[in-house]
C-alpha cells in the first residue's frame, strides 16, 4: 500500500509520577482509499516475546474513526491455538470486559500468533489511565513495556480529540 506521507509524531504520555515521556508513532494517508492511520507497531525483540500494538484508522480529520489493538507474539510452533485467554491487570487490578480474538498464520517456518481486543466500554479508559499493565495467556505472564504502553496511549489519546 502507498502512503501519500509518512510522519512521525511525537505522542505525549504520561508516566510514573507524572513524568510525560515521548513516543514515536506512525501517522499516514493512504493515496489511493484516503484512509488515515495513526499507529504504534512494534515488533517482538525475539521468539515467546510479546508487544502491544495499537492503530487509529478514519478519515483524514478521523472523524469517523476504528481502533484496533492486538497482543503479537511468534515462535516456532504454534503455542497458544487452545489455551488462548487473556487475563488483564492495570495496577494490579483486575480489567473486566477485555475479550480477544486468537489468530494464528504461518509464514516461512514461523508461526505468529495476535490477540485482537475486543473490549467493552470503558475498558480500554482502565489501560490508559494505568501505571503498569499485565496480561497472562495461558499460563505466560507479561507486563506489557514501557514503549508499548505508552505508544498505546498516545495513540488512545487521538480518539478523545
Amino acid at each position: 500500500m502507498k502512503r501519500l506521507a509518512v510522519v512521525a509524531l511525537a505522542g505525549m504520555a504520561m508516566v510514573g509520577g507524572g513524568q510525560v515521556v515521548a513516543v514515536t508513532i506512525n501517522d499516514s494517508i493512504d493515496r489511493f482509499s484516503g484512509v488515515r492511520t495513526i499507529s504504534w507497531a512494534p515488533i517482538p525483540s525475539g521468539p515467546n516475546k510479546f508487544v502491544l500494538t495499537s492503530a487509529l484508522y478514519g478519515d483524514k480529520d478521523m472523524a469517523v474513526s476504528r481502533l484496533s489493538i492486538e497482543i503479537l507474539t511468534y515462535a516456532d510452533t504454534q503455542q497458544y491455538r487452545s489455551c488462548n485467554h487473556v487475563y488483564w491487570l492495570a495496577d494490579g487490578k483486575p480489567v473486566d470486559g477485555m475479550t480477544t480474538d486468537y489468530s494464528a498464520e504461518i509464514t516461512n517456518g514461523t508461526v505468529i500468533e495476535r490477540f485482537k481486543l475486543r473490549p467493552a466500554e470503558g475498558a480500554l479508559e482502565n489501560l490508559a489511565s494505568a501505571q503498569k499493565v499485565e496480561f497472562k495467556v495461558c499460563n505466560t505472564e507479561v507486563v506489557v513495556s514501557e514503549n508499548d504502553l505508552n505508544g498505546f496511549k498516545a495513540v488512545f489519546a487521538k480518539t478523545r480529540k
